[in-house]
């Protein structure tokens, strides 16, 4: 009888232990929450002491936020410690009438806890937060276009990649992968079809890394300039669809050299000083480089390999340092991706003896009349000289006689 009631006081204690470990986990609240379900928040609690009240006033408890939601809490005394937790993280820095932090769409587990001298109140909301699903896209492109906008793009610039660069994207979307569905279409503006699924991979839970080959062959002017990805997300979550764009530029057309309209320069017998204009045309970057050449030998340079960006320019040639007859003119513009533009037209230079005072004039036998002159007025001087030296000589010896 003794045994028998021994066990059952074993018995007795072993399921009240099992009540209170059961009981402990009921109102455990994880934060982890799976889709759309909403855990029990926990009710202000109070120890010790109802000296001090605290509670959490927004976001209320089972509420629903589209934007980013305002943070508020009452609190008895200024002296009490606060400290706030989201999703099982500390927030550092949350004051009363700020917005939360929030970074994913989901559901949040917001606990706050407040103590002063012996009195500890914890309070916890749970709320979702559901704004318009998007993706936010990170690219490394060396070159921005800050001067040209694509209709219905918001950005202030536009990354623009060369015909042969690999683009390495990373797309961070504003949900978590677990509850998210994405499909990507890429291409040109007017044909865009679906992406490999090759071609992208989730690095993490948040962030999704998109590889584009280099361009096979250099597409014609326009069509293919403009590029333009379609990422279409779908949720089981509230708000639960949206698509976005994202555009960049290939830049697959080199820059144009085109003489003016009605350019003699290209056309006529150049004498003189003669004067060549040229507009540069330029669809996506700027130029680097602008080099030309007469007979192969370089007359004019302009280099910044930060670049640089002109609407036209003016040769000019000094055609009597150079022989008449024809001269070939090369010139040869470079941009930002080295795509190179080369011109070569043929000159005709041609120009008359020139007749001014300073050049002599050649008589019909071939002598020069101002040699002669040069010659009557050297003479001229060697008679005078001769006729003085004679005359001093002369009243010399008369005064010695």
């Amino acid at each position: 009888m003794i045994r028998k009631t021994k066990k059952t006081k074993y018995l007795i204690v072993v399921l009240v232990i099992i009540l209170i470990l059961l009981n402990s986990r009921s109102s455990y609240q994880s934060t982890n929450y799976k889709y759309s379900a909403i855990p029990k928040p926990m009710s202000p609690s109070t120890s010790l002491s109802e000296s001090l009240i605290f509670y959490i006033l927004s976001p209320e408890n089972d509420s629903v936020f589209f934007d980013q939601p305002i943070f508020t809490y009452y609190i008895s005394t200024m002296e009490a410690a606060l400290s706030f937790w989201l999703n099982g993280s500390i927030v550092a820095n949350l004051v009363n009438n700020s917005i939360l932090p929030l970074t994913y769409r989901g559901w949040y587990n917001l606990t706050g806890v407040a103590i002063f001298n012996s009195s500890i109140i914890t309070h916890q909301v749970i709320f979702g937060y559901f704004p318009d699903l998007s993706v936010n896209v990170n690219y490394t492109a060396c070159y921005l276009n800050t001067w040209r906008h694509i209709y219905g793009y918001e950005s202030d610039s536009i990354p623009t990649y060369g015909i042969n660069e690999i683009i390495t994207l990373f797309v961070q979307p504003n949900e978590k992968k677990e509850t998210l569905n994405i499909t990507i279409e890429y291409g040109r503006v007017q044909d865009v079809l679906p992406l490999d699924e090759g071609n992208y991979t989730w690095v993490n839970s948040t962030t999704l890394q998109i590889t584009i080959e280099p361009l096979i062959r250099n597409y014609p002017m326009p069509s293919y300039l403009t590029h333009k990805m379609i990422f279409n997300m779908s949720s089981i979550l509230p708000n639960s669809y949206n698509s976005q764009d994202f555009y960049f530029y290939r830049n697959v057309v080199p820059p144009q050299i085109i003489p003016f309209e009605y350019e003699k320069f290209l056309i006529a017998t150049l004498s003189g000083a003669a004067y060549g204009h040229f507009y540069i045309w330029s669809m996506i970057s700027e130029l680097v480089n602008i080099s030309i050449y007469l007979d192969g030998f370089l007359i004019l340079e302009e280099y910044n390999k930060n670049g640089f960006r002109i609407e036209y320019f003016t040769i000019i040639i000094d055609t009597t340092l150079y022989s008449n007859g024809n001269h070939t003119l090369e010139i040869l513009v470079t941009d930002f991706f080295n795509l190179t533009s080369k011109v070569e037209y043929i000159l005709d230079f041609f120009n008359h003896e020139s007749t001014n005072s300073t050049t002599e004039i050649i008589t019909n036998n071939g002598s020069s009349s101002l040699t002669w002159l040069y010659y009557l007025i050297g003479f001229y001087c060697l008679s005078v000289l001769a006729i003085l030296i004679f005359r001093r000589y002369y009243i010399r010896r008369k005064k010695q006689a």
